[in-house]
């Protein structure tokens, strides 16, 4: 089942946690029919742990001084809004099949909208093949309807089966992002591989008993996934009442500011995969660098407050971060993930896990 995480996760991408990043084509070595790329990552150089100790507490911070935790023990939770609906259950049987999803070649059959195709193509320009519009042999599969590529392109692939070979004419976005292609006429040679057949396998006691690990039927890992569900909807939602009913007198500013720093370097390695700077960013969202700066400290304030209460119950109940801590909130790679982020970081994330669920553990049914 997919790890569901209350929403304190580690925030790995200002423009993904703050104001949802919205990538233009960048001016990589390789061009193809597509509107957007998905790539996301991080830069080394961000220091997530500084402010942190070892400990994932905040250096030299005691929460008291700051906040007034609210009371955190026989929370009251609703049962109607945490018990999750079958739809809830089905979506995450869905992602588990999906990861289990098989697929076939076939050499038969029609393309039609929706179909799954793998195609070879080469892009023209007057007639001269441009930098980065072939696939160069290797095949790609798309989805008809679904893959982004520029408007026409995979529509006109419908009714052609698998050898096809033929060629279709497009015209590029003024946007595109690429200057030598904005609003140009281009002809792609396109081949027809293979048609791909999706085969989703049957939720059942035997798919249970090969695939997931401490169940034998599918009533009963059904059963835990209602429960984890559950456990996720109460977090959230005596987290938030928890934090909403603390009293925060003050905030650490030398916190915060490491906070904003660490943010915005993020945002700024984030923004660089796509070869954009801030203030390409500023014109792109009709924002200024004032506006955005402001936005960035309410964000900061938002999860220094999560941190804050988060730290508190773990002081006032000497929470520990052990091995088998680490292994349940983050995985079984946690040493990787804490060469990456520092262990203060990983250690703060675990801390703040182990504190919604002692809130959890703690609550009545109201």
């Amino acid at each position: 089942m997919r790890k569901r995480l209350i929403g304190l996760a580690l925030s790995l991408c200002l423009g993904v946690t703050v104001v949802g990043c919205s990538s233009s084509q960048g001016s990589g070595e390789t061009t193809s029919p597509q509107t957007s790329t998905d790539e996301t990552g991080t830069s080394q150089t961000v220091n997530y742990s500084e402010g942190l100790d070892d400990n994932g507490h905040m250096t030299g911070i005691t929460t008291s001084d700051y906040i007034t935790l609210g009371n955190y023990k026989g929370m009251t939770y609703t049962k109607s809004e945490v018990e999750p609906t079958d739809e809830d259950i089905q979506e995450e049987i869905d992602a588990i099949l999906e990861e289990h999803t098989t697929t076939n070649q076939l050499t038969e059959g029609t393309i039609e909208d929706g179909t799954a195709v793998n195609i070879d193509y080469t892009g023209y320009i007057n007639d001269e093949a441009f930098d980065g519009g072939s696939t160069e042999g290797a095949g790609t599969t798309v989805t008809i309807g679904t893959t982004n590529y520029i408007d026409g392109f995979l529509e006109q692939l419908i009714g052609h089966k698998p050898s096809d070979e033929f060629s279709i004419n497009v015209t590029f976005p003024e946007d595109y992002g690429n200057e030598e292609l904005n609003g140009k006429e281009a002809r792609f040679d396109i081949k027809i591989n293979y048609i791909v057949e999706e085969v989703v396998p049957e939720f059942n006691d035997e798919f249970v008993k090969e695939n997931i690990e401490g169940y034998e039927t599918a009533d009963a890992y059904r059963e835990y996934i209602r429960e984890s569900i559950k456990t996720y909807n109460m977090k959230n939602q005596l987290w938030s009442e928890l934090v909403e009913n603390t009293t925060f007198n003050s905030y650490p500013e030398d916190m915060k500011t490491i906070m904003v720093e660490r943010e915005m370097s993020s945002f700024e390695s984030y923004l660089s995969i796509y070869g954009m700077t801030l203030e390409d960013y500023y014109t792109a969202q009709g924002t200024t660098e004032e506006e955005f700066a402001t936005q960035v400290e309410e964000t900061v304030v938002q999860m220094l407050e999560q941190n804050l209460v988060g730290q508190g119950i773990a002081e006032a109940e000497g929470f520990t971060v052990e091995e088998a801590d680490l292994i349940e909130y983050v995985g079984e790679d946690y040493e990787n993930q804490i060469t990456t982020y520092g262990q203060g970081y990983v250690y703060q994330f675990v801390l703040i896990q182990k504190a919604a669920q002692f809130l959890v553990d703690n609550a009545v049914e109201g």
